[in-house]
């Protein structure tokens, strides 16, 4: 594991100077996005969509590269715990079909109702 200093912490709140810096590191092991997508089987664009919005898996690889842990390189997107401070999963839906559909149900078995 790399030892942080201050002046990394500073460059890793700033989301420009960190994406120079990863870039900077991976020219000096003599890698890029698409050498390091190709040894993890991984699209190179994911690398740059994982700068700029939270991708959990790629930030994992990023931070590994760089001997450092996923927390420590964006500080913006972990709490204290170390735990990712957004929302995991999909929006759930809204349950106005099963309401429907309920509703639905009842006016056909009224509809049985008067038939018979």
């Amino acid at each position: 594991m790399r030892e942080v200093t201050a002046k990394m912490r500073r460059i890793f709140k700033d989301p420009e100077k960190r994406r120079a810096w990863i870039h900077y590191q991976l020219k000096i092991q003599g890698d890029t996005y698409v050498s390091l997508g190709k040894r993890r089987e991984i699209p190179s664009y994911c690398f740059q969509r994982c700068l700029a919005h939270p991708y959990p898996k790629i930030e994992k690889v990023l931070a590994d590269e760089m001997g450092l842990t996923p927390q420590i390189l964006f500080p913006e997107r972990y709490d204290a715990d170390g735990l990712p401070n957004r929302k995991m999963g999909r929006p759930r839906k809204k349950q106005c079909y099963q309401r429907n559909k309920s509703n639905n149900a009842d006016t056909r078995n009224m509809q049985r109702e008067e038939a018979i």
